[in-house]
């Protein structure tokens, strides 16, 4: 059982509990283990990057050097954490001024980030590590003739690595449903979506 340490994030503790609920027995039943980092923090969510960007980087690499230290790659089933994860990842390989502030600043809590470990979103994990076939074999009730429209919103597309392996995972929806909003890019709120789709029912009915 390959071990992952898990990043849920704040809306999985409350408002999104199901999903974190969800996330462990499905895992658990797929022979993954996902081991909750210890003493973990808020990764700033999106608001916390327009403010300051190094002291948001640094919330975020926290939680990354944490798991490094353990050893583990980092897995998050939240977009919004799994995007700052990447990125913050990314960055510290990337820069390294950045990575020197960020360092500087995470040797109070006797830790250092160099970024060698792999960030995975939740579907990362179901798409490659475990597969397509590797979920098939765990099935117990199959949901024939369930039709499913799928909506993985823009944070976990925003590069072609996830956009392809969100492909391979398709393949085991049998009844997916195709539709335009399915990678739908929402800047606010989900009633922008529902206010699209109302816009475009009213133009249909008036033609």
């Amino acid at each position: 059982m390959k071990k992952y340490a898990y990043f849920p994030g704040c809306s999985l503790e409350k408002m999104a509990l199901s999903y974190h609920k969800s996330s462990l027995e499905t895992t658990k039943a797929l022979g993954v283990e996902l081991e909750e980092l210890d003493d973990w923090n808020c990764c700033g969510a999106t608001t916390y990057f327009h403010l300051d960007e190094i002291l948001a980087n640094t919330l975020v690499a926290r939680n990354l050097a944490i798991a490094e230290k353990e050893g583990l790659d980092f897995v998050a089933p939240c977009s919004a954490c799994y995007k700052n994860a990447y990125f913050t990842n990314t960055y510290m390989k990337e820069d390294e001024d950045l990575a020197e502030h960020i360092n500087f600043a995470l040797e109070a809590d006797d830790l250092q980030l160099e970024g060698n470990m792999t960030v995975h979103h939740l579907i990362d994990i179901f798409a490659n590590e475990i597969g397509a076939d590797g979920i098939k074999e765990k099935v117990s009730v199959p949901l024939e003739g369930l039709r499913i429209a799928p909506y993985y919103g823009c944070q976990i597309v925003l590069h072609e690595r996830m956009a392809k392996k969100l492909k391979r995972l398709n393949s085991l929806k049998r009844y997916s449903l195709r539709w335009a909003q399915k990678p739908l890019i929402t800047p606010t709120r989900p009633a922008v979506v529902a206010d699209r789709f109302c816009s475009q029912i009213a133009r249909r009915r008036s033609i």
